[in-house]
């Protein structure tokens, strides 16, 4: 699972979330935006792949990373992060 992310001045991102193999988006009940180690969007959906985010400060650094949540019926699956952290910088 890959996480890209564009930026819109002054204070907005928009994502993408691609998950692959595709069909493997079965599997996942939803997904949590994390910025800077905690949770600011719960429960994206699973089949809701771009999400926006706003309310940045111009100066600061953010990380941000997508950590998908298998369903309830698969046994001992575990949360699955974004294998990309975005570091991302807005300017004043």
């Amino acid at each position: 699972m890959t996480l890209g992310v564009f930026l819109q001045p002054p204070n907005k991102v928009f994502g993408t979330i691609d998950v692959q193999p595709a069909s493997a988006i079965e599997l996942i009940d939803h997904f949590e935006l994390i910025i800077n180690g905690v949770v600011q969007r719960k429960q994206i959906s699973a089949t809701d792949t771009q999400f926006s985010a706003e309310g940045f400060a111009g100066g600061e650094q953010y990380e941000l990373n997508i950590v998908a949540y298998p369903k309830a019926e698969i046994v001992d699956a575990e949360p699955i992060p974004s294998n990309r952290r975005v570091r991302i910088i807005f300017r004043h």
